[in-house]
């Protein structure tokens, strides 16, 4: 992606942190329980995001996590990417 990597084929996309919330986020001991992040994808990268199967993924240090998208998440998100929501 514009701004991941490739792994195993797969585009990744990393989060932006919102700026506002940054700072709240991790401390050296404990970290916020919500985290605002949004996704800046290019119009092929939307594309592609309508045609196969997306998995958001966490992966820090002390803990890692992937769950597959239900198709309707995946619409929805869809409808915001492409700014029909």
């Amino acid at each position: 992606g514009a701004d991941g990597d490739v792994v195993d084929g797969t585009d990744v996309v990393r989060c932006i942190v919102d700026p506002d919330h940054a700072k709240q986020l991790t401390r050296e001991d404990v970290t916020a329980s919500v985290h605002y992040v949004h996704f800046a994808l290019t119009p092929d990268e939307v594309e592609r995001f309508a045609a196969a199967p997306v998995a958001l993924a966490l992966t820090h240090p002390a803990y890692t996590h992937a769950t597959v998208l239900r198709d309707d998440h995946r619409a929805q998100l869809l409808a915001d990417l492409r700014g029909e929501a």
